[in-house]
């Protein structure tokens, strides 16, 4: 007797990889103007923190440990160009958002060897932070053409920066290694700008506006929210302090990507001055960028799901959710990372 696969595996085996995962990230993201966060370098005196809110629709999502020695290989490529192949050679901890599927969701991506998530920030063994934000253009991103190189999706850049770089330079010469290819299926764009800092105080904002690889060496100030960097700065020049004459409306503002960006500018600003700053107080940073069911940009679903603060120069994170305000945490330097084939995570 012949045994023949139930009709449902035909089907699913036969669906391309990218229809599977627009299903994905449809549920996870939303909708573009559902992903609003921002990010902090506290980098003077000695200080090596940084801290980032995630909003998001939904607050959905795990911790992950990530081991060393797994090899990897980057999602199916739209443009069918040649994927990206590399082992994890640091391990690391990670925030990602996870969706709720069910079981059919869940076989098709295991059929299809993809993930149901991808980080959106996290810091590796070596003290080398990232964390991947949305951006709004103008101008429009585009990363670059077809080239000889191996290319990787751009929600999975951070995962593969973090895998095999120790620190900020490293980062950036393996990310030219790799091409950037942006995701779009029935105009559902995924675009992505980076920021990437290291115990060492180095720190780079990556953007890819036009076609052209953008790199931003120490920003200053080192804030990133959702708009092009140029563009946030521009913006903050407006203002008291920073060279405008516009008061800062730190209290009421409404929390726009730029506005987002002058606030945490502002509020680094005044924590760092004469001071070396503690946990607690990168804490309060994030607190003038929170978004809640009040105070909110009118353009945004979201609202700040969790914060956390990263030390990299002893390598733990702290954080919390909007559900539970008890203060969690990791300590990377008392954790095993070798490769033992389990997933190791715990809920946000």
């Amino acid at each position: 007797m012949e045994w023949h696969s139930p009709p449902f595996i035909s089907i699913i085996t036969a669906v391309r990889a990218n229809k599977i995962l627009i299903i994905v990230l449809c549920l996870l993201i939303l909708a573009p103007a559902a992903f609003p966060c921002t990010g902090v370098f506290a980098g003077k005196s000695g200080t090596r923190l940084v801290g980032r809110t995630m909003d998001w629709p939904s607050g959905n999502g795990n911790v992950f440990i990530n081991e060393r020695g797994i090899k990897k290989s980057a999602d199916k490529l739209q443009d069918k160009s040649a994927p990206a192949k590399w082992t994890s050679k640091y391990g690391s901890v990670t925030f990602n958002m996870e969706g709720k599927f069910n079981w059919f969701v869940k076989l098709a991506l295991k059929l299809l060897r993809m993930k149901a998530s991808a980080p959106t920030c996290g810091l590796n063994e070596k003290g080398l932070w990232g964390g991947g934000f949305w951006i709004h253009p103008p101008p429009a991103v585009k990363y670059p053409a077809k080239d000889g190189r191996v290319s990787i999706n751009d929600y999975q850049l951070l995962e593969y920066l973090l895998d095999t770089s120790s620190n900020v330079n490293e980062a950036v010469n393996n990310l030219k290694k790799v091409r950037v290819s942006g995701f779009d299926e029935g105009g559902f764009e995924v675009d992505l700008h980076w920021f990437l800092a290291d115990a060492s105080g180095d720190s780079v904002i990556i953007e890819f506006p036009d076609g052209k690889l953008k790199v931003h060496r120490d920003p200053d100030p080192a804030v990133i929210t959702n708009s092009f960097y140029e563009h946030s700065r521009e913006y903050l020049r407006q203002f008291r302090g920073f060279g405008g004459n516009k008061v800062i409306p730190l209290e009421k503002g409404e929390t726009t990507s730029e506005n987002r960006f002058v606030f945490a500018s502002c509020s680094l600003s005044r924590a760092e001055t004469g001071n070396k700053l503690a946990v607690t107080d990168v804490f309060n940073i994030m607190k003038t960028v929170t978004q809640t069911d009040v105070r909110h940009a009118q353009t945004s679903q979201s609202v700040t799901q969790w914060t956390a603060v990263y030390d990299l120069k002893n390598k733990k994170v702290w954080w919390f959710s909007r559900t539970d305000p008890k203060v969690k945490s990791v300590d990377l330097s008392k954790i095993d990372l070798k490769m033992s084939g389990k997933t190791r995570k715990m809920d946000i």
